[in-house]
Order: structure tokens, then C-alpha cells, then sequence
């Protein structure tokens, strides 16, 4: 499979669809044809080399690489299913929507709903990891099925809201408010989040915390160990669990199997 690297030339005034910017979307284009595709922008088209600069990659593995401040451009590794997306700069909303395999890696802050549902689909990412080293907007990680979510910044209210497997790590500040999705987990199913606020929570839809040792501490510290640069503050939350752990399970309001893990303050 093919590599490639955009540039981006010029920031545009209004959001753009970035979603055919993708690996498999890419997989069969020729350079031109990359080039020319077209993004959307409200109403209209526009050509993707209006707004980058496109080149061949040398990799080790199927790579994109984007480089400038993607703030506007929502969607972006849509649908991601293998190889490495791998962004410098901030991101738009939506980024690794539907996301089934392989690997997004944002050096910046992303918007909301990051490994969420295709537009109005029930279903969030299905496997891969996304590694964010700034802030993550509103709802990270909503209707999440499996894979890593992994924020090494501050998220702002509804991380893992309605989630229904995989696993959530927030490394900054856990931002919640209200009780209306906007709490630590709310409807959570299944699946795990690691944060450092019990305030964050919403202590009527989950157990009272309880000490919890598990055997898969030792292999997530291991799994971390690479990311390491991108995330140290992931690396340390990690690090903190395998001394001691409280766990919450809920929501009991969706059937309680969810957990919340919370390591001791620093």
C-alpha cells in the first residue's frame, strides 16, 4: 500500500468533510487522482490540492502523514481500518469516526466526538488506537465498541458517553458537568476509562469506589512503553495503577458492566 504526505497550503474559512482523506481511499489512486479529490465544503466541492500539497512517502508501513493546523477539517482517518494516520497539528471534529484498525496518532488538540459513530450510526470506533497528545473536545470516545483511546491532555464533558467496550485513558483534567451525558461514562455499557477525578462521575449511576487489583495492569504498562514521548502523561496514569486502583462499575442505569478506573493523586 501507498504512503503519502500533505502539506497544508492554506487554512480555509469555512469547515470542510476531510473524510476521503484516507489510506484506503488513497489505495488505488495515482498521485494526480489524489490531488484531485474532492472535499466537501458546506454546500460545494473543492479540490483537495486547493488546500495541500501532496507528496509521495517513504515508510515502513502504509502511512499518511498531514502537516498544518487542521482545525477545520472535520472527519479526518473516517473509517481507518490498517496502517498508520498520523497528524502534526490540531484536528477538527469527528476524527477516527467508525475507526476499525491500525493506528491515529494526533500531535494537537482534536475536536468532538473523537472515535465516534459515521454521522448518525450507533456503533463508535471498532478496534485500532488513537493517541491524542493535547485536549480532546466534547463526547471522546461516545458508542465506542473496542480499540484504545488514549488523551494525554484535558477532555471536556461526555468521554465515553453510551461507550459499549475498549478502553479510555485520559491522562490531563476530566471536565463533566451535569447529568445528562455530560458526566465520566455516561450509559456506559462495558468497556473501561481511566481518569484521575471521582468528581467527574455520576455517583448515583455507579458503584462506591472499591480497591481492585488485575493482571492486566503489567501488559498495559508494557503496551504504553513506546508511546511514552507522545503521551507521558498516559505513560504516568498507567504507571500509577500498578500500585493501587478504586473501581466504579456502571452505569447501573445500562446494566452496570462498565468500569471506571481510578489511580491514587499524584
Amino acid at each position: 500500500m501507498k504512503s503519502w504526505k500533505l502539506s497544508l497550503r492554506q487554512t480555509p474559512h469555512q469547515r470542510i468533510d476531510a473524510r476521503v482523506i484516507g489510506l484506503q481511499a488513497f489505495a488505488k489512486m495515482t498521485i494526480d487522482q489524489v490531488r484531485h479529490a474532492r472535499l466537501s465544503a458546506g454546500h460545494k466541492s473543492v479540490e483537495l490540492a486547493e488546500y495541500f500539497n501532496v507528496e509521495d512517502l517513504t515508510s515502513e508501513q502504509p502511512t499518511i502523514m498531514v502537516e498544518g493546523d487542521l482545525s477545520r477539517f472535520d472527519h479526518l482517518a473516517s473509517g481507518h481500518h490498517g496502517g498508520r494516520f498520523e497528524v502534526q497539528g490540531n484536528v477538527g471534529h469527528d476524527l477516527a469516526s467508525g475507526m476499525a484498525g491500525g493506528e491515529v496518532i494526533v500531535h494537537g488538540d482534536a475536536g468532538d466526538r473523537v472515535g465516534g459513530p459515521v454521522d448518525h450510526g450507533r456503533v463508535g470506533m471498532s478496534g485500532g488506537k488513537v493517541v491524542i497528545t493535547g485536549d480532546a473536545g466534547r463526547r471522546a470516545g461516545i458508542r465506542m465498541r473496542r480499540g484504545d483511546l488514549w488523551i494525554n491532555g484535558d477532555v471536556m464533558p461526555g468521554v465515553g458517553a453510551w461507550m459499549i467496550a475498549g478502553t479510555i485513558v485520559i491522562g490531563g483534567r476530566t471536565v463533566a458537568t451535569g447529568d445528562d451525558g455530560g458526566r465520566v461514562g455516561f450509559g456506559m455499557r462495558r468497556g473501561t476509562i481511566v481518569c484521575g477525578e471521582l468528581s467527574a462521575i455520576d455517583r448515583r449511576r455507579f458503584t462506591t469506589p472499591v480497591p481492585m487489583w488485575t493482571a492486566v495492569i503489567g501488559p498495559m504498562l508494557r503496551s504504553v512503553e513506546p508511546w511514552k514521548p507522545h503521551c507521558p502523561r498516559v505513560a504516568k496514569r498507567f504507571a500509577r495503577l500498578s500500585e493501587s486502583l478504586d473501581c466504579l462499575r456502571g452505569d447501573l442505569a445500562d446494566g452496570g458492566m462498565g468500569e471506571i478506573w481510578i489511580p491514587p493523586k499524584d
